[in-house]
């Protein structure tokens, strides 16, 4: 190991450790890109990889045009809807209390496909789910662990507009040379995403359920009734996963349109923005405020664009740019190659790292962005394109696993704040699911290897 990248790995520790602290990721993340660039002597590569990464059309516009519809769906209330609608089957069994636990994972995991963001979809979700699941007699960190457990186990991977898929896909086009969709990306993460989630969700069932710790001694049969589903409200409810639904069913390989259709590449954000008009022309009240209605959403819509860019896009320009300083010392051809030379260890370390960096830095995106970004070409290049599919996959399911049992992710504070818990008691509970899940993920790739 030369002294350039031992120096490196000193910054990288030291870069984790003040993210873990508190300290704005993406300053953490462009300072030590510089840093380590200069140890290279070429600190400019880091600036030339920020102005580049601006101009990112095929990852920009699905995710910023994905959060502006997220945006529209709150303003408008469809999201609230859709939970009200899903919710509707389990508070009519709520006696069958146990039922309750899977059936709110389960309806965390459908909210979270369609509002990606696992913090906004915990906030749709859990004024309905919480008080209903207290009522049935469970403790609250047994209600907001349903709630984390379903909001932030990978619903949102089935989303082709969602920053992690994109930016998978392109790193595995760039090492390649192919041309996947997001489609592609999200049907191979399907199976293996499902069965973490099933995974995840027996055993929180299980552990809720028979453990004294997490029930009460208050059981209310009368718990208050859901608002009714009107007409309205029911056409609102179904409006969130049509882009979901439409972009899966544009994808050739599953044959459920005819080839006209299918044989034109359909832009993610195209779909986005004619869900978006759609959503804006069934959400009309009131012929008498058209005008304003459709103005009032439309500046909702590019706030949310400008929100993505904020948070989502800046982090991805971030990650370039220490990825950029690593490659200028060599580091990430390094890795890449002790990866490629040894493919069981990078079977099994590749997930298990990007778990342990989520657990640390409470962010599912970044740990994802830098495998995307600094290793996954290289294995796309050296490796079979099934095999850097595959890999691409369980690195993104992984770090939503880490994600889900860290202390510090925005999803497990929130939740905690609606229940009033520490949010390091809500972690104690979703990590023994989550552990369960990551196994079960390690197991799928290496018996699907």
């Amino acid at each position: 190991m030369s002294v350039q990248i031992a120096i490196a790995l000193v910054i990288l520790v030291g870069a984790i450790e003040l993210i873990r602290r508190g300290i704005d990721v993406r300053l953490v993340l462009i300072l030590a890109g510089v840093l380590i660039a200069s140890l290279a002597g070429t600190p400019g590569v880091v600036l030339d990889a920020f102005q580049k990464s601006l101009g990112k059309a095929d990852v920009i516009g699905p995710i910023c045009s994905a959060m502006g519809f997220a945006y529209v769906l709150k303003a408008t209330g469809c999201d609230a809807d859709m939970v009200r609608l899903l919710a509707r089957p389990l508070h009519a069994i709520r006696r069958y209390r146990w039922v309750l636990v899977p059936g709110g994972c389960i309806i965390g995991y459908v909210a979270n496909m369609a509002i990606t963001s696992q913090t906004a979809a915990a906030a749709a979700v859990g004024p309905i789910l919480i008080p209903l699941l207290i009522a049935a007699g469970f403790s609250p960190v047994a209600a907001a662990g349903t709630v984390v457990v379903g909001t932030s186990a990978g619903g949102d991977l089935f989303n082709p507009g969602e920053s992690e898929i994109i930016n998978l896909m392109a790193g595995l086009n760039q090492g390649a040379g192919s041309a996947l969709t997001p489609g592609d990306v999200v049907a191979a993460i399907a199976t293996p995403n499902v069965m973490s989630l099933l995974v995840a969700t027996a055993v929180i069932t299980v552990m809720v359920v028979t453990r004294s710790a997490y029930r009460t001694s208050t059981h209310h049969e009368d718990v208050s009734e859901l608002e009714p589903l009107t007409r309205r409200s029911i056409l609102r409810g179904l409006l969130p996963p049509i882009p979901v639904i439409t972009l899966l069913a544009v994808q050739p390989q599953l044959g459920l349109l005819p080839p006209w259709i299918t044989s034109h590449h359909i832009h993610v954000s195209s779909v986005m923005i004619a869900c978006t008009l759609l959503v804006m022309l069934v959400s009309i009240a009131s012929r008498d405020t058209i005008g304003e209605h459709l103005s009032t959403l439309t500046r909702t819509f590019f706030d949310g664009m400008g929100y993505a860019f904020a948070t989502v896009i800046s982090l991805i320009i971030a990650a370039d740019c220490v990825i950029e300083g690593l490659t200028a010392v060599g580091l990430v051809e390094a890795i890449s190659a002790a990866l490629v030379s040894n493919p069981i260890v990078a079977t099994i370390g590749s997930p298990l790292g990007s778990a342990s960096l989520a657990v640390i830095s409470g962010s599912g995106t970044a740990p994802t962005l830098m495998f995307a970004k600094g290793v996954l070409p290289s294995l796309a290049a050296s490796m079979p394109l099934d095999y850097a599919l595959r890999m691409a996959a369980v690195v993104g399911i992984a770090s939503g696993i880490g994600r889900s049992m860290s202390p510090v992710a925005a999803v497990t504070v929130f939740t905690a704040a609606l229940t009033n818990i520490n949010p390091v008691r809500l972690a104690l509970l979703t990590m023994w699911p989550m552990l369960a899940a990551l196994l079960t993920l390690v197991g799928y790739a290496l018996l699907a290897g």
